[in-house]
């Protein structure tokens, strides 16, 4: 298990590097020359695209429990918050810290949601208003929590929440309010919304906050210190520059992570989270999707 996590971890975090001075080390020796010259290829592609593309990022291979090639490209920082190109861009460090973003989705909330059915807590076939006792109308009863983990619920995809509530509650309120965009269960649509509603159900299934429930069940487990919520509070600093937004979206709730330090640590810890229920790992899109 504790493997299978590690490689699903450095991919997501390869992904959200991607779509973010030259610090750099070249593969082990001993590594294989047909994988030594795969890294070589991906180093290129990722070197061609510095200042087209993107300003930089960060790319490591791990194999068998070992990091055979770590290397960080180009800029954390280029601009500064009104967009003027700053006199000395920062640049791109190995333990540079990114914002994980919608990646939140699958790295806090899907796993806490999965952590919970694992505890026998949570039925992801149970409608919604078994844990959300108060999300009832016509239009919401017969909604799922698989179905909010799949998209499909027919809940709205987006909406600025910031602008009709100010507490968590509040938000939760408008969200249930909201007519549906879609039928239920009819097609899936990306919703931002539906998951914070995923969000809520942790919270009164577990009675702890999300970021605390995944601190002491999820990522201190797994040894993950350089993953969190609220990195200024953990005495991070150094960060890659990501959307600020307005001033309400800038005390938003993402996740983030270091790549080095993130594989580093799950590849040293002892204690592996266990994830058994086969809902987890079992595909649920279908061809055509």
């Amino acid at each position: 298990m504790k493997e299978g996590w590690c490689l699903v971890w450095a991919a997501l975090l390869a992904l959200c590097a991607g779509c973010a001075g030259l610090h750099s080390a070249a593969p082990d020796e001993g590594v294989d020359p047909p994988l030594a010259a795969g890294i070589a290829t991906a180093d290129s592609l990722i070197a061609s695209g510095l200042g087209r593309l993107f300003p930089g990022a960060v790319f490591l291979v791990s194999k068998d429990g070992r990091v055979i090639h770590e290397r960080a490209f180009g800029y954390a920082q280029l601009n500064d918050y009104d967009g003027r190109r700053l006199a000395a861009p920062r640049g791109m460090r190995i333990t540079t810290m990114f914002d994980l973003a919608s990646v939140t989705k699958v790295m806090a909330t899907t796993m806490a949601i999965m952590l919970l059915v694992d505890q026998g807590k949570i039925d992801v076939d149970a409608p919604v208003n078994q844990y959300l006792t108060d999300f009832r109308g016509p239009h919401l009863d017969s909604i799922t929590v698989r179905q909010l983990l799949q998209h499909s619920s027919g809940i709205v995809q987006w909406q600025p929440l910031y602008y009709h509530a100010s507490t968590t509650a509040q938000t939760y309120g408008v969200i249930r309010d909201m007519p549906l965009a879609w039928g239920v269960g009819e097609d899936r649509h990306y919703s931002d919304l539906g998951f914070m509603l995923l969000g809520d159900i942790v919270e009164r299934v577990s009675g702890q906050h999300l970021d605390m429930f995944l601190e002491q069940n999820l990522y201190r487990p797994l040894g993950l210190r350089s993953t969190s919520f609220n990195p200024r509070a953990h005495r991070f600093t150094e960060f890659a520059a990501t959307e600020s937004g307005n001033v309400y979206e800038k005390t938003g709730g993402d996740s983030t992570s270091s790549m080095e330090k993130s594989t580093t640590e799950m590849r040293s810890t002892p204690t592996a989270v266990s994830l058994a229920t086969p809902d987890f790992s079992r595909p649920h899109l279908t061809c055509g999707y």
